[in-house]
């Protein structure tokens, strides 16, 4: 409708990127997280939030990677590292609840804009990615998609660490 596409622009693509696929994507990883774990009371504590942001986006890469079995020599890279980057961008938003649940008072108005802003921070990081690896305007450094991709496999950790490590069942 919009006849919004990537074209080759470095600001068009970012964009694209970003809020196409980045929000399509993290909104549909986000569903089924949001009705089986939220919605179902099957958050518990802390690490609950992770696990179930992570499987989601496992499920979604898995779905995803299909799409690509015709093209067999992108298969690999895709299976390996997108899977993860999913994992990564869906926990961004499960973090966000996480600190809108234990860390901000029970009354905090700010609860639904740090919801908010993990959703608008996980489609950047979803877009970021993206981009460097799939627009033609930056197409001479995809190296970046690698170095964002380990930055992210840290953060990954450091939010799977500290909602264990905030879990009531944690001794330490």
């Amino acid at each position: 409708v919009l006849d919004f596409n990537l074209n080759g622009e470095v600001i068009n693509d970012f964009m694209y990127s970003t809020i196409v696929i980045g929000g399509a994507e993290e909104l549909v990883k986000f569903l089924p997280w949001f009705l089986f774990g939220y919605l179902s009371g099957k958050l518990k504590e802390p690490f609950d939030y992770v696990l179930y942001a992570s499987v989601s986006a496992l499920g979604f890469a898995f779905v995803e990677n299909f799409t690509y079995f015709e093209n067999y020599g992108n298969i690999t890279i895709r299976a390996m590292v997108t899977s993860v980057a999913h994992m990564f961008d869906a926990v961004i938003i499960a973090y966000a609840f996480v600190i809108a649940r234990y860390r901000l008072p029970k009354d905090s108005p700010y609860k639904v804009l740090v919801i908010i802003a993990g959703f608008l921070l996980a489609m950047l990081a979803h877009g970021f990615y993206d981009f460097w690896l799939i627009s033609n305007a930056v197409s001479d450094f995809k190296l970046i998609t690698m170095i964002f991709f380990i930055i992210s496999l840290h953060i990954w950790f450091f939010f799977k660490n500290n909602t264990m490590n905030h879990s009531p069942f944690f001794k330490g």
